[in-house]
């Protein structure tokens, strides 16, 4: 997924939100974060990997 730069709220300094939905089964996730250039190739000192733990059951699960 790539945002665009309307999809973006910047936060802070060199921080910014970009909130979607992606639906998840429960269980641990990995999702790694990072700038492309304009050839699309990955810059390799802003990746940054998120890992998280969805819960059965967890408020705000959709049905």
């Amino acid at each position: 997924m790539m945002p665009t730069s309307s999809e973006l709220t910047r936060t802070a300094k060199d921080r910014y939100r970009y909130t979607f939905d992606l639906p998840v089964k429960p269980g641990t996730h990995v999702v790694k974060i990072y700038w492309s250039d304009s050839m699309h190739k990955t810059i390799e000192e802003s990746v940054q990997t998120v890992r998280f733990t969805v819960v059965e059951g967890q408020s705000g699960d959709k049905q």
